[in-house]
């Protein structure tokens, strides 16, 4: 669960950097006993923020969700300025899914392609399907992963599900939230 977590993280937009296992925070419990707790993840976003994410499995929710609460009543602001609680239901298959075709497509360099299917995209109109765009370009499997490479940068959004060639994708807006 924590590895999917972790593409998730890595590959969102606006998540700068990533930390695994950072530097325990100590806390005082419900009965007055001085703690320490090592969350999973601290997650450094583009806008300063930071944020601790702890991962656990869905049965554990209950017993999970007030000590997080806790901890971050109490943590140093320097730390996190928040702090999460996520299990497997936050975990999406269809998220998880393109959080790994983002991560594997990012390991080729941008490159012609990339700026090939920028220019088809550039003059979109609409929604158009993953397919169609890779055929009208001609790049066939080169032009599928710039497509997915375009959607990781932002540049263009899809209404949800998973990436794929019947996915409807269309620019995405001028200083849009995301």
């Amino acid at each position: 669960m924590e590895e999917k977590a972790a593409y998730i993280f890595t590959t969102h937009r606006d998540v700068a950097d990533v930390h695994e296992q950072p530097a325990p925070v100590r806390y005082t419990d419900e009965n007055g006993k001085a703690r320490q707790h090592t969350f999973d993840f601290l997650l450094m976003l583009k806008d300063g923020r930071k944020i601790a994410a702890q991962i656990k499995p869905a049965k554990y929710e209950a017993k999970w969700r007030p000590i997080i609460w806790l901890i971050a009543q109490q943590m140093s602001r320097q730390f996190a300025d928040a702090a999460v609680l996520l299990t497997e239901k936050d975990l999406h298959p269809d998220l998880v899914h393109n959080a790994m075709l983002i991560h594997a497509v990012r390991r080729d360099p941008p490159g012609v392609h990339d700026e090939r299917m920028r220019d088809l995209v550039s003059k979109l109109k609409g929604s158009v399907r993953i397919g169609d765009l890779v055929e009208h370009s001609g790049l066939t499997g080169r032009g599928f992963r710039a497509i997915v490479r375009l959607i990781a940068d932002g540049e263009l959004d899809i209404a949800g599900g998973r990436i794929g060639y019947d996915t409807q994708v269309f620019r995405a807006a001028a200083g849009a939230l995301r």
